[in-house]
């Protein structure tokens, strides 16, 4: 870092051209150390020194600020500790104290380490508990049980309707249709069975009771058609024919703007037709001036007045 003594000139100019950064920043420096040194003259106090200050945050910023506990760490192994225990020697009441403590030890790590419960298990079924209880109840506790129910309890629960049954066999019954004198009834119970016969070979489900018309779509489409179908059917191709001619056709473009197929120097030539020596003259001084121009400098860094 360079001296005060060597330190470069102030800018002496007004214009804010040649002031540079590193010179501002000295210059704001300095400002601040003389106002701080003049406030410390006005209160009669010595101005703060700003090298002790620095040395001091560099010094805190070298430092681990990182602290793990206060607590001061003894670094001696376990076989170290207890050889120099024995060194010194254990009395005979911590000797027998740490005896029966081994003691002690060794019998809970030998037993199991886990309780299913603490209640003690009654190993007594239910009925012989229960015949237990009304063996020692008293007369008053114990509830008569009525007659009825009694009965009941030695009774079947089991109930499949209260229908007398009829323990007869179809022939039986037929039978004794017959000697009841039901003698003229062949024919009608002949026309019946049949009937019954009929139903029960008949499927139990219907799809629905419409009669169904056994034609194909084709044959369906095919009818005969008048004179006026056909008319129509003929004015109808000249509208198909332009579908079809739409479907392949391109259905984008790129503008309505007629194309002119012209190269640019044609184009370029066609500008000139026309034009006398005269303007040609004056076209080539436009163009030699333009191309001056162009040749020129043409960064502008700026014309705020502060920095010509």
């Amino acid at each position: 870092m360079l001296s005060s003594t060597r330190r470069r000139s102030p800018n002496k100019s007004k214009s804010a051209r040649w002031a540079t950064t590193m010179q501002a920043a000295q210059d704001d420096t300095e400002k601040a150390r003389m106002d701080e040194i003049l406030d410390a003259k006005a209160k009669g106090e010595m101005p703060r020194d700003r090298k002790a200050d620095l040395r001091a945050m560099k010094l805190s910023l070298q430092k681990t600020s990182i602290s793990f506990g206060k607590e001061k760490v003894q670094y001696i192994s376990d076989t170290m500790e207890k050889q120099q225990q024995c060194l010194v020697g254990f009395s005979t009441e911590e000797r027998m104290a740490q005896s029966k403590r081994i003691k002690d030890m060794k019998a809970e790590l030998t037993q199991t380490n886990f309780c299913l419960g603490d209640e003690i298990p009654i190993y007594e079924s239910v009925s012989n508990e229960s015949a237990k209880l009304a063996k020692n109840a008293t007369t008053s506790d114990k509830v008569g049980m009525n007659t009825d129910l009694k009965e009941a309890i030695k009774r079947s629960s089991l109930h499949f309707g209260n229908e007398k049954p009829c323990y007869k066999s179809v022939a039986h019954e037929g039978m004794e249709f017959i000697l009841n004198g039901n003698t003229n009834d062949f024919s009608k119970l002949k026309n019946e069975i049949r009937d019954m016969t009929v139903q029960l070979r008949k499927h139990n489900f219907t799809f629905g009771d419409e009669s169904v018309e056994y034609k194909s779509d084709s044959h369906k489409g095919y009818k005969n058609y008048g004179t006026e179908h056909y008319r129509q059917i003929y004015e109808g191709k000249a509208a198909a024919k332009a579908i079809i001619e739409d479907t392949r056709s391109a259905h984008f473009n790129f503008g309505s703007e007629k194309i002119e197929y012209l190269s640019d120097s044609h184009r370029a030539m066609k500008t000139i037709e026309g034009t006398t020596l005269g303007d040609t003259k004056a076209q080539l001084a436009h163009c030699k001036a333009m191309k001056q121009a162009l040749t020129k400098t043409s960064i502008n860094l700026g014309d705020d007045e502060d920095y010509i």
